[in-house]
């Protein structure tokens, strides 16, 4: 799984398919794996390159204990970072 780092937090992401980018962002109490198992996935990679983020705190991304690392501004950074 390809990883960036931001703000000194690993953030895990999974693309698949080809075709115009579709980013794919979870719930507060699910991670990227859920598009998969839904069927997102299966449905939507021939004709998007699905770019699904564990954001922080969630899947395969680190998981910072203080929480004043998971504002608004690092969850965006985030996904800018996987970008």
């Amino acid at each position: 799984m390809p990883s960036v780092e931001r703000s000194g937090v690993v953030i895990q992401y999974e693309v698949d398919g080809d075709g115009f980018p579709l980013v794919l962002l979870h719930g507060l109490s699910v991670d990227a794996a859920s598009w998969r198992r839904a069927g997102y996935l299966d449905a939507l990679s021939d004709r998007y390159r699905c770019v699904s983020v564990d954001l922080r705190g969630a899947g395969a991304s680190d998981k910072p204990d203080l929480p004043a690392l998971h504002t608004i501004e690092h969850y965006l950074g985030a996904v800018e970072g996987v970008l």
